[in-house]
């Protein structure tokens, strides 16, 4: 296996498990510009790429949810025919923050998770949401940078999965959570471009119907 995807703990614990990986490794070290790790990023590693290293080398792309599409598709090529002696690790806190074509290329390890928002306070949360006024819905925005936003609205995605499956759900109830499903679901796809986080955001919550609450 030529690529691992790192998940879970912190930024501080991902980063010293590539740290015990490294002391005899060559790293190359990615790590986002502004917001995002871009296309221009993943292309540049192509010229130290093609130079064979003197040892084991390991390619560090530093919370990866940041990746935007393009980035990752062109990430996905060098998977597919990864360099010589070249192990690429990607470390963010949850793998289905990555695109399904980098996941299938990659052995996903999980480091011991910290307290993290649960699927019942998501939930809950999106149902407070729901009952509010559009200014208060705004209001009530919790600020968070990209890599936050990504994982927050992938633990909704995947809430709202399991919610779906429940037995005996209501056609109306269904209904509901599928809408909802349908704007995290955008809402994530634009979260992996340069779209505006707070405003990916707005729009997601604004979205979210008025009158009924997942159940």
């Amino acid at each position: 296996m030529h690529a691992f995807i790192v998940t879970g703990g912190s930024t501080l614990t991902r980063a010293e498990f590539i740290g015990s990986l490294s002391p005899d490794s060559e790293l190359i070290h990615l790590s986002a510009e502004k917001s995002s790790l871009t296309i221009k990023q993943i292309q540049d590693l192509s010229t130290p790429l093609s130079i064979i290293p003197r040892l084991p080398r390991i390619v560090w792309l530093e919370e990866a949810s940041k990746l935007t599409i393009p980035a990752q598709n062109a990430l996905l090529k060098m998977l597919e025919e990864p360099p010589e002696n070249t192990t690429f690790y990607l470390t963010c806190q949850i793998a289905e923050s990555l695109l399904p074509t980098i996941r299938s290329r990659a052995k996903i390890t999980s480091l011991e998770n910290d307290p993290i928002v649960t699927d019942n306070t998501v939930l809950t949360d999106l149902k407070s949401v729901m009952g509010m006024s559009a200014g208060d819905r705004i209001g009530s925005i919790v600020k968070r940078d990209r890599s936050e936003s990504i994982v927050w609205i992938t633990q909704i995605e995947t809430a709202l999965r399991d919610k779906l499956r429940t037995p005996n759900l209501s056609p109306e109830s269904a209904q509901m959570l599928a809408k909802i499903a349908r704007s995290a679901q955008n809402a994530h796809s634009q979260l992996l471009t340069n779209c505006s986080t707070s405003l990916v955001t707005q729009n997601f919550y604004l979205t979210l119907p008025h009158t009924h609450s997942p159940k």
